[in-house]
């Protein structure tokens, strides 16, 4: 649903969701973070959940694993919320589409498109953390080794 406003020079919908298109390829162990922008009608929205999903459904909300904050400001009839999600080390299950999906208490909702989580690699670390070992998997039958 749109919203038009005669005396302002805008449209502004019930709820809208906006963010960066920016695919993550990064080491497993190392943290990202997942960045969204909710604009929303606070009179015809009230309530609003706003929050990161992996693969269309599942809610990244375990504190072991993720830390979010959130940040919201007032603007004459509208909100703007800042939903931001830290994975803190990568797993290989972090692979796959992130979106962020915000729902109004109405009933309304929007959702914003996909972003691509690509975990590569493991971090191997010796007793003394002077020297570790990267494995990438090039294919299924073999493995590359690098040392840093």
């Amino acid at each position: 649903k749109l919203l038009v406003y005669a005396n302002h020079s805008y449209i502004l919908r019930i709820v809208d969701v906006h963010y960066e298109r920016k695919p993550f390829k990064e080491l497993m162990g190392t943290p990202i973070t997942l960045t969204c922008k909710t604009m929303y009608v606070y009179k015809w929205c009230r309530h609003m959940e706003v929050g990161w999903h992996q693969n269309g459904s599942v809610g990244l909300t375990d504190p072991s694993r993720y830390l979010t904050t959130v940040n919201e400001t007032i603007s004459e009839d509208s909100r703007l919320r800042q939903v931001t999600t830290k994975i803190l080390s990568l797993i290989s299950e972090d692979n796959g589409d992130f979106q962020c999906i915000a729902k109004c208490e109405n009933g309304e909702q929007a959702r914003g498109h996909f972003i691509e989580v690509v975990v590569k690699g493991r971090i191997i670390f010796s007793q003394d953390l002077r020297t570790s070992l990267v494995v990438f998997t090039v294919n299924v039958s073999s493995k590359l080794l690098l040392f840093g």
